[in-house]
């Protein structure tokens, strides 16, 4: 039902805003949301309410979780949680309240460059230096689903070219969010107060261009990057 309505507030304002007509998407995926009250977690199980032959039945399901993942349940406050299919397995997906650390008090500032062909560049107060990521794969990843995408659209497929599309995006955002983890962890090594990245809005006018880089160039989000180190940052009080 969320999701349904979720769709319609989007299809409305599409044809709010369009002149010619809009096609309504169809939820395809099967999935389920349980409010916190009605989903408890004990062990490896997760017990939660179903219909069975008309009548209301709590089952208890086995799950894999890591031992950071149990600490997390057992100490945070649990909100919804959401059952999808990924594949041939049901993922539980689980909202939860964390809290900030307290921000340090010192004066300590780390520098962060963003790049194509490094990703990131990390510079300390103590003068030590860190490069992040591979931007030669990166770059070999994109033109690879770029590729792939030329090919499905020249045999008229565009169902396969969304889902290419979905593939790629999934793949670049598991490597920013690697990569900011990273970012943070060395700026709470080395005691840092505040990072300062580059301002994005310059990158793509100051980085060399080349028949090799543009389409990277262009299609590199920088700013999701940027957004995963800030929001990382401040749970680490930085």
């Amino acid at each position: 039902m969320r999701d349904a309505k979720s769709i319609i507030r989007k299809y409305n304002k599409a044809l709010r805003n369009s002149d010619t007509q809009v096609k309504l998407p169809v939820l395809k995926k099967m999935r389920c949301y349980i409010n916190n009250q009605n989903f408890r977690i004990s062990d490896d199980c997760i017990g939660f309410p179903v219909i069975i032959n008309g009548k209301s039945k709590r089952i208890s399901v086995k799950t894999k979780m890591s031992e950071r993942q149990k600490s997390i349940f057992s100490s945070s406050k649990l909100g919804t949680m959401r059952i999808v299919v990924k594949g041939h397995d049901l993922v539980a997906q689980i909202v939860y309240d964390t809290k900030e650390d307290a921000a340090s008090s010192n004066d300590n500032v780390m520098g962060v460059d963003l790049g194509i062909k490094c990703p990131a560049v990390s510079y300390c107060p103590d003068g030590s230096i860190k490069f992040y990521g591979n931007g030669r794969k990166n770059k070999y990843i994109r033109r690879h689903y770029n590729n792939l995408r030329k090919r499905f659209q020249k045999a008229k497929k565009p169902k396969a070219v969304v889902k290419i599309n979905n593939k790629e995006q999934r793949i670049m955002k598991d490597i920013d969010h690697k990569l900011s983890r990273e970012i943070v962890n060395t700026a709470k090594a080395h005691d840092i107060s505040v990072i300062k990245l580059e301002r994005l809005q310059n990158i793509r006018s100051t980085t060399r261009t080349s028949r090799k880089n543009n389409h990277s160039l262009h299609t590199w989000s920088f700013y999701r990057l940027a957004t995963f180190v800030e929001y990382k940052a401040k749970l680490a009080g930085i």
